[in-house]
């Protein structure tokens, strides 16, 4: 009988210490449960804190999204009246360019009467200005003494150009009634006023004189 308790005891034994490794085991499996607990919990807070961030990124892409959305329909909206001005211009520009080719027109007839009516005219510098004068006499006694001209043209009309200044003699204008009759004086100045401080010439436009100038 004492073999038996002993080997017994030693069965027991035996068990006690694989009950003791397993409780061993427990503790380090509860050990190791207790530190994943803790590792989920700061995982669960990290991803709290993610998500978080996520979300205030979220919103302000949205944000942003609004604000392109809002730019990109402000941008359409100038572009069309970007357009719209440009079409306006557009037909501005071709209303002044019809304008001024109407201008230029009507310049040009304006010039070519200004032409015609003094195409009988005839510019005369270097007579002497007197006080209170005659001015058609004192043309008629130039023409006499200076052209050698006896049988006197007519005239429509004799006067002086300018502003008057005592130190200078401003010219004088004669318009003729008989273009012929202009030409034969205009043609006589050559000369017989050859040396002399007198000077006959046709009147124009100022503007035909300013391009006559550019050429």
């Amino acid at each position: 009988q004492p073999d038996m308790i002993l080997d017994t005891l030693r069965v027991m034994s035996n068990k006690l210490e694989q009950v003791s490794t397993k409780l061993n085991k427990l503790d380090i499996i509860k050990t190791r449960l207790t530190e994943l607990e803790r590792n989920v919990v700061s995982v669960n807070t990290e991803l709290k804190s993610m998500k978080a961030k996520v979300n205030g990124v979220e919103e302000r892409v949205t944000f942003i999204n609004k604000q392109y959305e809002d730019q990109k329909k402000n941008i359409n909206e100038i572009k069309k009246s970007v357009s719209s001005m440009s079409n306006e211009n557009d037909a501005f520009l071709k209303e002044l360019n019809a304008v001024r080719t109407e201008f230029e027109h009507l310049n040009e007839r304006h010039l070519d009467l200004q032409m015609r009516s003094m195409r009988d005219n005839l510019i005369f510098e270097g007579i002497q200005e007197m006080q209170d004068e005659n001015t058609e006499e004192a043309l008629r006694g130039f023409m006499k003494t200076e052209l050698n001209i006896t049988d006197e043209p007519e005239f429509l009309r004799v006067h002086r150009i300018g502003k008057k200044i005592q130190v200078k003699h401003r010219p004088i204008v004669a318009k003729f009634v008989l273009y012929k009759e202009r030409e034969r004086i205009r043609k006589a100045a050559p000369s017989t006023l050859s040396g002399k401080p007198f000077g006959i010439n046709e009147q124009f436009p100022k503007e035909i004189i300013d391009r006559r100038k550019l050429l």
